[in-house]
């Protein structure tokens, strides 16, 4: 039961650093304009550097999801989807 709580938890980690990310690349979006003031290139570049933080976070949230699903699956409890049983039709 552990192992699947782990698991579980990994994946909502991830799920939730990823969704942050798309919200820091929707930022970012949002800035990009033809206004060429100096503040307006200071916001973007901060809405930038925010996105380079959640991408991290995210990148860092898949490698514990991965590692957690991995050793999930070789202790046998979580069946690959190639190895699951297909139900009939």
């Amino acid at each position: 039961m552990e192992h699947t709580t782990t698991l579980a938890i990994a994946q909502n980690d991830y799920k939730r650093a990823v969704e942050a990310w798309i919200s820091a690349i929707r930022a970012e979006e949002c800035l990009i304009s033809h206004d060429s003031s100096l503040a307006q290139i200071d916001t973007w570049q901060g809405a930038h550097f925010r996105e380079g933080i959640a991408r991290d976070s995210a990148k860092r949230a898949k490698k514990a999801y991965e590692a957690a699903l991995r050793h999930a699956i070789s202790n046998g409890l979580v069946i690959p989807l190639e190895k699951a049983p297909t139900l009939p039709r």
